[in-house]
């Protein structure tokens, strides 16, 4: 009993200690890019930031808008030439709320011809606006196409980030393919509120198939509405969204609580998957608001659509492989429903603190 007891603890301040410093989406991710297209000792520039961020106000000219992003953009933008700095120089700025992104175009100006294997390249763009980001750099010289992968743990080149040639389409393709794959793993690792709903779901299943059929209902809708808001078939607002996902968590557990102290029985699965597939579309809908964070490559947009969600169904594998094995051996335990209690009581306290925060955001 003991072991057990310490895995419920340490659940527990995992949870409550997580609830107190983060909210599932509260952490804002951005996939910025830039790309850069080499002529001799200069290099024109487009960046997307997925964000309208611009430089004084309305009454603001727009050579003053461009001179103020000019200096944001040397200061955490930097080509470095034979140690000396590259000037950088922004030429318009474009904000689409439709989209709700940005986009500078500019030049970086070296007083040699540029050569990628030849200079020194960081990246803090933005870090003050997205605590978690990735800036994906591509670099064009004739037929030759290469790419940086800078975020907040790599933001110097050779040092720290790696130079990617992409030799045909197919690697470029590819490339684009991986990013958004891991994107997606990432999203579900660092999605607790997602996790948590999962926990929830398949805590009273007696069988590895009760787990799968719940966790398949919880895919396919999670599947189909982020599918039709990638698409732009439906939009609803993340205020409307993210209190729902944080009730579904509360609900569920409350569900779970009263099977254990009423009932002491596993509920049916045959009960629990429509609940599930109902709750899922919710939760598709919060994985689309955070894909809309990033700026998806139209050419790829499909693809990268797939593999962002092939990496959540990725990073859900991988939980479930660590978590059911407990659950399993936790359900022929003889204190069985005392400790799915306990586990039940810290969700949702979790789960309502989150609600909470939401609500009043």
């Amino acid at each position: 009993m003991k072991k057990y007891v310490i895995y419920i603890g340490l659940v527990v301040i995992m949870l409550c200690g997580g609830a107190m410093v983060v909210s599932a989406h509260d952490v804002q991710y951005a996939s910025i890019t830039s790309s850069l297209t080499l002529n001799g000792a200069s290099a024109d520039f487009v960046t997307v930031a997925p964000e309208l961020i611009s430089a004084g106000d309305e009454s603001t000219p727009e050579s003053e808008k461009n001179e103020i992003m000019s200096g944001v953009f040397s200061e955490n933008f930097q080509i470095a030439q034979n140690g000396s700095l590259c000037p950088v120089t922004i030429t318009s700025i474009a904000l689409s709320e439709e989209k709700l992104e940005t986009t500078f175009q500019g030049r970086i100006t070296c007083s040699e011809t540029i050569d990628v294997n030849n200079v020194r390249i960081s990246s803090t763009l933005f870090s003050d606006i997205f605590p978690t980001y990735d800036h994906f750099v591509t670099i064009t010289s004739g037929k030759n196409v290469w790419q940086l992968a800078f975020n907040a743990e790599r933001q110097i080149y050779p040092d720290t980030v790696a130079l990617v040639q992409h030799s045909s389409p197919l690697g470029h393709f590819m490339t684009v393919v991986w990013e958004f794959l891991w994107m997606g793993m990432k999203h579900i690792f660092t999605g607790y509120d997602h996790i948590l709903f999962l926990l929830a779901a398949i805590l009273l299943m007696r069988s590895p198939r009760s787990i799968l059929i719940l966790v398949t209902s919880f895919t396919i809708a999670h599947t189909i509405t982020l599918l039709l808001a990638a698409f732009g078939k439906i939009n609803i607002s993340p205020s409307i969204v993210e209190p729902l996902i944080a009730l579904s968590i509360l609900y569920m557990t409350l569900r779970n609580m009263h099977f254990l102290w009423f009932k002491k029985e596993h509920e049916h699965v045959a009960e629990r998957w429509i609940t599930t597939f109902g709750f899922g579309l919710i939760h598709g809908l919060g994985f689309a608001g955070s894909l809309t964070e990033t700026n998806i490559p139209q050419e790829f947009f499909v693809s990268s659509l797939i593999s962002f969600n092939v990496g959540i169904e990725l990073g859900q594998i991988i939980i479930l492989l660590v978590v059911v094995p407990l659950l399993m051996d936790l359900d022929k335990h003889r204190r069985r429903n005392v400790i799915f209690i306990i586990a039940s009581t810290a969700i949702a306290v979790v789960s309502l603190f989150w609600l909470v925060q939401r609500l009043i955001a």
